[in-house]
């Protein structure tokens, strides 16, 4: 018997666009058009970090979320910046706790934290603020992905003729 081959799917993400092979941002104005319409629609829709490890290798990965994370902070005016080895802790941290979001989720998460919207930053922009950012973030985007599935579910049971009175 023949075995026929899975295609292999192969994920677009943020990650291949803008970054060359060293993880450097190669188009700042298209990266952050790019981060100006980014929705949690998207990052929902986006391959998440195990799915990008296994694709680039671990990595190329965490050079790109270096310049991620890096391009991110970069607004922030505190008498002592992350450094390199700062940002490749955090980097393996995110790996670590939060493989299944996307590289979207730590855009969205980090120009959230540049909006003030998880609080004043009092000079410290470091490892524990962003990841700290990024659990709060998760909150808004699993209300966003509980709406999409109430509303699947509706749209189905509203087919199926079983929709609640």
């Amino acid at each position: 018997m023949e075995t026929s081959k899975i295609p292999t799917v192969k994920a677009t993400s943020l990650l291949t666009t803008y970054t060359n092979q060293d993880g450097k941002i190669t188009d700042l104005v298209a990266y952050k058009t790019y981060e100006k319409n980014l929705t949690i629609k998207d990052a929902l829709a986006a391959p998440n970090l195990i799915t990008l490890t296994n694709q680039l290798g671990e990595a190329n990965l965490v050079k790109r979320l270096y310049s991620i994370i890096a391009e991110g902070i970069a607004a922030f005016k505190v008498t002592n910046p992350m450094t390199e080895r700062d940002i490749i802790g955090a980097v393996f941290d995110i790996l670590g706790q939060f493989g299944t979001d996307t590289p979207e989720d730590l855009i969205l998460c980090l120009k959230r934290g540049r909006m003030g919207l998880y609080g004043k930053i009092y000079n410290r922009v470091d490892g524990p603020t962003i990841i700290g950012w990024l659990r709060e973030y998760l909150d808004d985007k699993y209300e966003v992905k509980e709406t999409q599935l109430n509303d699947a579910k509706a749209a189905q049971d509203k087919i199926e003729g079983t929709e609640d009175p």
